[in-house]
């Protein structure tokens, strides 16, 4: 319900190939959305798990970076006195509040959420808003770091480590811009007002050669593991046709 209404309230159009036949669609678009779907279902079950991991580890602050229309704060289980911290700008929180005043749905946690720009000073807006950095906190960014320099991620990454102590968990998704072959026109749309945006072109940095490396250039031990080993776990593997590179990785990390 909650998915239905953010669609329907973002005027999006979907492209043709996903609402005629899609037997009839081009080989190439058939391969392009059938990897996009599987990738996006492998990821949202990895995050899913590592928050459940992370509770049942005994933290309780959970803070999701870019939230974008996350609803994790309304769908998973959450323990009694979870607090969970939906970072995102101004304009993505105020269409999805509005949107979310049109569900019945009703968060299952403390659900706080901070308007702020993750390229910008955005920690004092976090602490602000009730964060505790003394206590281990559960991060998440899902599809979050392509969209950010190298330099804007470093500069994230060392400002999300300083407000970890020990204890603290990372989960995260790393993807290669350059590794899809997007065929012309799936992710293209118009928006309310008949804006056309491109989604690769807001693509802007590269998954790092070695996540678990990175990382622990920041005081994180990581396990970093493929999306198509992820998928096959999870008896939902990828389409062959899937590029192995594109989908780079799925990380979870604990603060050492």
């Amino acid at each position: 319900p909650i998915a239905t209404t953010f669609v329907e309230r973002s005027g999006w159009t979907p492209p043709s190939e996903m609402l005629d036949d899609p037997t009839d669609a081009p080989d190439e678009i058939k391969a392009f959305w059938g990897t996009i779907v599987a990738y996006v279902i492998v990821r949202t079950r990895f995050l899913d798990e590592y928050a459940k991991d992370a509770w049942e580890a005994g933290v309780r602050q959970f803070v999701i970076l870019g939230a974008g229309l996350d609803a994790r704060a309304f769908r998973l289980s959450w323990p009694h006195g979870t607090r969970v911290f939906e970072l995102d700008m101004s304009e993505m929180i105020r269409f999805k509040q509005d949107a979310l005043e049109e569900s019945p749905a009703k968060p299952r946690c403390e659900r706080i959420v901070v308007e702020a720009d993750l390229t910008q000073d955005w920690f004092p807006r976090l602490t602000a808003s009730g964060f505790d950095a003394a206590l281990p906190t559960a991060w998440m960014a899902e599809g979050l770091l392509i969209y950010f320099t190298p330099e804007q991620n470093e500069t994230l990454m060392s400002a999300v480590s300083a407000a970890s102590p020990p204890g603290s968990r990372f989960g995260m998704t790393l993807a290669r811009k350059g590794g899809l072959d997007v065929p012309d026109g799936p992710l293209e749309g118009a928006g309310p007002s008949g804006e056309v945006r491109s989604v690769p072109s807001l693509w802007l940095s590269e998954a790092p050669d070695d996540p678990a490396a990175w990382l622990r250039g920041h005081g994180w031990d990581a396990d970093v593991f493929s999306t198509r080993e992820r998928a096959a776990a999870y008896g939902r593997p990828l389409p062959g046709s899937a590029p192995e590179g594109a989908l780079r990785a799925l990380v979870r990390a604990v603060r050492v």
